[in-house]
């Protein structure tokens, strides 16, 4: 994508978004180590073998594989609300990853920060085809209270996690 007129390649981001753009993506790093060590747990394995023999499924691959197990372990974990955290654990992704793999600009007037969206598709307009993102990209505006609400959320979802751990082993000596 060829910048606008002054919008430029940012060389680097201002301290502010800087700290909050890690935060955020070191905050989602942990929430994938605990839902694997959550299914490591139900698997009944340290978290060694765990790696070499289960490796690190993503969000929804990791709650299908509890639920496959603990249907196996014939474990009822259903208070647990597992649709609804797919849901939550798809959107924190999808957005950390908006934020983690796009091209950072800047406009150096205003001295506003944005991504450039490359995937999905824009809303279809009446008597329009379809525009993809790849050929039509989307600049976003980011601020570091963005980046530190999605760390927020992201938190809440952590708190879910440990939750879940915590039913999971409660449920594990039930049934020893």
């Amino acid at each position: 994508m060829k910048p606008s007129k002054g919008i430029q390649y940012a060389k680097g981001l201002p301290r502010d978004l800087a700290v909050s753009l890690g935060r955020m993506i070191s905050r989602h790093s942990l929430l994938e180590a605990k839902l694997a060590n959550c299914l490591y747990r139900l698997a009944r394995v340290d978290f060694k073998i765990g790696r070499v023999v289960i490796g690190n499924p993503r969000g929804g691959d990791i709650l299908d594989r509890m639920l496959e197990l603990a249907q196996i372990l014939k474990l009822d974990l259903s208070p647990f609300p597992w649709a609804k955290y797919r849901k939550t654990l798809d959107d924190l992704k999808s957005r950390r990853d908006i934020f983690a793999h796009s091209v950072w600009m800047v406009d150096p007037e205003k001295m506003r920060y944005m991504v450039i969206v490359t995937k999905g598709s824009w809303p279809k307009e009446p008597h329009h085809q379809k525009m993809s993102k790849k050929i039509y990209p989307e600049p976003r505006y980011v601020t570091a209270s963005d980046l530190r609400l999605l760390r927020s959320e992201i938190e809440t979802a952590i708190g879910e996690v440990e939750a879940l751990d915590r039913f999971v082993g409660i449920s594990l000596q039930i049934l020893d």
